[in-house]
């Protein structure tokens, strides 16, 4: 649900025996290998959110075949200090990501192999690349999951092409169903406000979700620009008119089947035209001067945070749902796009009021920062962070006052602490402290095993005593071969395994869709 892709890539296949619990065996490469390199990487890391990231570059020419790819063994000294890695092939000033999420701990050595296909290429030029020889380099980054100093080190080793066939040695998928848990709540975030595809009614998605025994549905409704029900506060899509309101629609069905619905709202980001937002919102919100920025004066289908109009049209849009009878509100997208915005002339002359001087911006924002740049970033980070709890501050106390059976929640990132809050200023942990929500969604969109464990552990701690449902991204997992069910389920039972042993409440499933409705099938259908 809204990952930033600007350094996050697509996801690398992580080959090692075993690395997967049984869903996937070992990669053997049967061809020709080219050029072998190592190198090892190491950097002290300072307390706080900054820098969000250990970043090398590597001058090293190599070509990607396309009957093959690269491989490489990479492994991480500390590796529980790091969220994620990921590896940018470069070519000149074209930067191609793969994504690395090691299912080994720290010291031990993990087998990685890329194919063209596991690589991301949606923020190139029209989502492809037409030429994968001729790379004069990479880029490796680590990057943080906590706030406390530490230090790094990493290596790659015995780097090479592939130039041969690759042969996938599957093992048997073994499912192991997680058998029945009373009091367990299940949640199914769905991305469409009209259920779970179009040639299904929100009866049959509710009935669905019933029979493998979930309990809540966060349907996504509404964003900036459009809602898909009669709104007084957004403008209402065209959908409407032809299908009806899909809101009342899904609360019948909720009723109907026992099912506790928390309307999903997406907050800020106005999204592509399509069935994103109406036609002409974004003209509009350009003439008032509501639209982001980035650093580099970029504008933004996204509305700036600090504009009290924004801010006001967020809050009345969740309290206007929290009247409609509905079981909860879900924000999600309530944080800023990334580290790189807002920076219009109102969020600048805003912050240097605030700050009491007038800033060097393009001192203050650079990726390495000396002692004084660093102290404006803190204070910048704290001033984005205000804009966006102020939000949910504020729809606390009015829904806690005028709807007390209304459930507040969110879709958070997965990261906690300094470095969520410098890079998109979402402070969620004060949330849960002051009970400005019920319970949070980890985004926790994850494949290593590993990982996830590491991660949900944080985040237990982080929810300071409010319920954590983290989420179990079925819809986005990379698997092999692409789009096996029973590899899915394979993956997603360890992960609700994974949940039970470090003792949460429940999950969040993401996102429900048919493929993900076989998935759930397998593992709880009756």
């Amino acid at each position: 649900m809204g990952l930033k892709s600007s350094f996050a890539g697509g996801l690398a296949i992580l080959l090692a025996a075993g690395s997967f619990g049984g869903a996937m065996g070992a990669s053997r490469p049967a061809g020709g290998v080219a050029a072998t390199n190592s190198w090892r990487f190491t950097k002290s890391m300072p307390a706080g959110g900054l820098p969000q990231r250990a970043r090398w570059d590597v001058d090293h020419r190599f070509d990607v075949p396309e009957k093959g790819g690269i491989a490489f063994d990479f492994s991480c000294a500390n590796i529980e200090a790091c969220q994620r890695f990921t590896f940018h092939a470069r070519r000149g000033g074209l930067w191609v990501p793969l994504r690395i999420e090691p299912e080994v701990a720290s010291g031990e050595t993990q087998h990685v192999f890329a194919a063209r296909s596991d690589w991301s290429l949606k923020d190139l030029p029209g989502g492809k690349l037409d030429d994968w020889n001729g790379f004069d380099g990479f880029r490796l980054s680590a990057w943080r999951a906590m706030g406390e100093a530490f230090d790094l080190e990493c290596t790659i080793s015995n780097f090479a092409v592939v130039t041969g066939h690759v042969e996938k040695l599957l093992s048997p998928a073994v499912i192991k169903k997680p058998p029945p848990r009373p009091g367990e709540r299940r949640l199914a975030w769905c991305h469409r406000a009209w259920g779970m595809s179009e040639k299904t009614t929100w009866d049959g998605t509710i009935r669905n979700l019933k029979k493998c025994g979930f309990t809540d549905v966060v349907p996504n409704m509404c964003r900036p620009g459009g809602a898909y029900y009669s709104s007084k506060v957004l403008p209402v899509m065209p959908y409407v008119a032809e299908h009806g309101d899909q809101l009342e629609a899904c609360l019948a069905a909720c009723r109907k089947y026992g099912v506790k619905c928390h309307v999903w709202k997406v907050c800020w980001n106005v999204g592509k035209q399509s069935f994103k937002h109406v036609e002409g919102f974004v003209e509009k919100m350009r003439a008032e001067g509501r639209l982001g920025v980035t650093d580099g004066g970029k504008e933004l289908n996204w509305l700036c945070p600090s504009h009290p109009a924004n801010r006001q049209a967020e809050i009345d849009s969740m309290l206007e749902l929290a009247a409609k009878g509905v079981d909860g509100i879900h924000f999600d997208f309530i944080r800023y796009n990334w580290m790189d915005v807002c920076f219009c002339a109102r969020c600048k002359a805003e912050f240097e009021k605030r700050y009491g001087a007038p800033v060097d911006w393009d001192a203050a924002m650079k990726f390495d920062l000396d002692a004084g740049g660093l102290d404006i970033r803190r204070k910048w980070t704290d001033f984005r962070c205000e804009n966006i709890t102020a939000v949910v501050r504020e729809v606390s106390k009015r829904v806690r006052k005028e709807y007390p059976t209304v459930e507040i929640s969110a879709a958070v990132f997965a990261v906690t602490g300094e470095p969520t809050r410098t890079s998109v200023a979402q402070d969620w942990g004060l949330w849960c402290r002051e009970k400005y929500v019920d319970f949070v969604c980890p985004m926790d969109y994850i494949d290593s095993l590993s990982l996830y464990r590491r991660t949900i552990e944080r985040q237990k701690a982080y929810a300071a005593g409010v319920k954590c449902y983290p989420g179990i991204g079925i819809s986005v997992m990379k698997v092999s071969p692409r789009g096996n069910i029973n590899a899915k389920a394979v993956r997603a039972a360890d992960q609700v395994a994974a949940l039970r042993e470090a003792g949460f409440g429940g999950f969040t499933v993401f996102d429900y869709t048919p493929p993900t409705a076989k998935v759930l099938d397998v593992l709880f259908g009756r």
